[in-house]
């Protein structure tokens, strides 16, 4: 039995998601999570065999996410669910770490074809999704990334990043890292001079310009 983490903040995507992937025998979902925070912390403490991130999720950008969870945890397949049109694509997902690319509207079969190919550690792109040449080349070309600074922060100050943007408290952070107060003050100074940022409005500004939130 395989055991599944599903990362939507949308109720109704996580609980359809988590229906057709339930409906294959050999998969089962043992947790639904709506943040990144809550996604490391369960993955951290259990035994988990893949994970299905909604792209969409608002906060902390989906392939940013999905690209923290496939450094981490390498180990685990990761398979990405994205709206038609949407500012995430296949290329990027891949590069990323994504072994599935779903669209969101697409047939229960192509789920359930998803499923059995990131358990044998094969690649899978929705079938309804029409690359033209030069998508299609980029699924086997490495593009960097260029750096705006993101780069340079820790595992960690990535996971705070996020958090102070959407307006959490010190205390909040904390709790929702386990970590104390005074190290999340500690890593909020690094981030905002790693950033070459002075508050907080800089801050959401900057994560604006470069795509690492979704509003």
């Amino acid at each position: 039995m395989k055991n599944v983490l599903v990362i939507a903040d949308s109720a109704i995507t996580s609980a359809g998601v988590s229906c057709l992937i339930n409906q294959q025998p050999e998969f089962q979902v043992v947790e639904q999570v709506s943040d990144g925070a809550a996604a490391f912390s369960y993955i951290e403490q259990q035994n988990l065999d893949m994970v299905l991130i909604d792209l969409t999720i608002r906060g902390e950008n989906g392939l940013l996410l999905l690209e923290r969870l496939h450094k981490q945890f390498p180990e685990v397949g990761i398979l990405t669910l994205s709206a038609l049109g949407a500012q995430s694509d296949p290329a990027e997902a891949v590069r990323k770490g994504a072994l599935a690319f779903l669209l969101s509207d697409s047939p229960a079969n192509e789920f359930h074809q998803a499923l059995d190919a990131v358990a044998k550690g094969r690649l899978y792109l929705d079938a309804n999704l029409l690359l033209n040449k030069r998508e299609a080349s980029q699924l086997d070309a490495y593009r960097p990334v260029t750096n705006c600074g993101y780069d340079n922060l820790s595992d960690r100050e990535r996971e705070v990043l996020p958090l102070i943007i959407l307006g959490h408290s010190n205390k909040q952070i904390g709790e929702r890292l386990c970590i104390s107060v005074k190290t999340v003050e500690a890593h909020k100074s690094s981030i905002m001079r790693k950033l070459s940022l002075d508050c907080h409005c800089e801050l959401i500004k900057y994560a604006m310009q470069h795509h690492l939130m979704t509003f």
